[in-house]
């Protein structure tokens, strides 16, 4: 008895990833080129510089809040 439950459960998971295979081809196919691009344009290094560039000038203080200071005397 528990062989024929595995086989019905075997044989409904087929039968719905048989039924649902199609559907995803169809739906991934026309946006296939579009998946790749994005895929090879990932750039971890480039991404992290971008934000960490936009981090670091979000807490840096505008330049007019500095006071220019002259630390070398001139003859």
């Amino acid at each position: 008895m528990n062989k024929r439950k595995t086989i019905k459960y075997i044989a409904t998971f087929f039968l719905i990833l048989f039924a649902i295979s199609p559907i995803l081809f169809l739906l991934i196919y026309p946006k296939y080129n579009d998946i790749l691009i994005t895929i090879k344009n990932f750039d971890p290094y480039r991404i992290s510089q971008e934000k960490s560039i936009s981090l670091l000038t979000a807490i840096a203080p505008p330049r007019d809040r500095y006071a220019e200071l002259v630390l070398g005397a001139t003859s």
